[in-house]
């Protein structure tokens, strides 16, 4: 598992997701920070207290896979949860296990990081990247903020 405050193991994270998924690392440097400041403000809102009706079942899918109390389970205001800021649907529609522990875990960081890559591949990245971006989160400014970690080397 990762050390999150290790930035180097961070960044070789997002090489390896970058190399699987042909999505410039920047952009997982970018969400990761973004949504969750690298995975330091995870969300302290009881996520079943503000989901939405039609994501319940598949929350309540999660918490059944990962054993996990659904009424201790943490997340946004909106309801999304882990580094990379899942609503549950997108969570069990991309979820990818990437670390071969025999779970889809939204806290892990590598497995929410692969299944970003397979999110945003599927909304179309290589072909329009801020398109798909905007699809992850459907704010303009929040595109603008990600792409501009392309800025860094």
């Amino acid at each position: 598992s990762y050390d999150i405050h290790d930035f180097e193991e961070l960044y070789e994270l997002y090489q390896r997701v970058s190399a699987w998924s042909g999505i410039p690392w920047q952009i997982f440097w970018g969400i990761h920070a973004e949504e969750t400041n690298l995975g330091r403000n995870l969300g302290s809102t009881t996520v079943l207290s503000v989901l939405p009706r039609d994501q319940k079942s598949f929350f309540h899918q999660i918490c059944r896979e990962l054993q996990w109390n659904p009424e201790k389970i943490r997340g946004s205001h909106k309801g999304a949860i882990g580094p990379f800021q899942f609503i549950p649907e997108t969570w069990v529609r991309n979820a990818i296990d990437a670390n071969n522990d025999g779970r889809k875990d939204p806290f892990d960081v590598e497995d929410a990081a692969f299944s970003a890559a397979n999110y945003l591949l599927r909304r179309g990245a290589l072909k329009d990247l801020r398109k798909a971006l905007w699809h992850y989160n459907q704010d303009y400014r929040y595109v603008n903020r990600v792409m501009r970690y392309l800025d860094y080397q």
